[in-house]
């Protein structure tokens, strides 16, 4: 309340000398900094106890230390984080139920680490999980089909690397 006492008592010292320096016609422009000037020298001078206290509720309300809500809003508030915290705490249920349904080793019906899964480490490159987090862990046999994969392809690069060398040495011997 002091801060709104003190910007109406500066208004109020800005207005009136605006007014009657306008109903003395000496313009717009000099009637606005004459008004300045006198609202700023009272203001200066007389209305220290004033902004003091409009200082310090503004300190007081953006420091945390004075509550600006009501007790009404203090309630909904209340009301409003438990019914939030409702909601995180049934997604999260949901959240570890799907993963329960996906990972059957978190409840203790099969291990994936077991005879015919591979292992973490044994994946090929760019194998991932749905989400994309590369740990994918899948039947030995579709490990064994992506080292066939793998070993194609390393089949066919060294082809290029032996055509390339081939026609490096024909270009170098034509160039001689």
């Amino acid at each position: 309340m002091a801060s709104l006492k003190y910007f109406l008592l500066r208004a109020v010292l800005f207005v009136v000398p605006f007014a009657v320096f306008m109903v003395l016609r000496i313009g717009v422009v000099l009637s606005a900094i004459y008004a300045v000037l006198i609202a700023f020298a009272i203001n200066f001078l007389f209305l220290t106890r004033q902004r003091n206290a409009a200082a310090s509720e503004v300190r007081d309300v953006f420091g945390g230390r004075k509550q600006v809500r009501s007790k009404r809003e203090l309630a909904d508030a209340e009301v409003e984080d438990a019914l939030d915290e409702a909601q995180r705490a049934d997604e999260e249920a949901e959240y570890e139920g799907a993963e329960r349904d996906e990972n059957p080793s978190a409840e203790g019906e099969e291990n994936p680490s077991a005879e015919g899964w591979k292992a973490e480490g044994d994946r090929a490159e760019g194998d991932t999980d749905v989400q994309g987090h590369g740990a994918l862990r899948e039947p030995a046999s579709q490990g064994r089909r992506t080292e066939d994969r793998k070993t194609e392809g390393r089949k066919a690069e060294d082809l290029k690397t032996e055509d390339l060398k081939a026609q490096d040495s024909g270009e170098q011997g034509t160039a001689s």
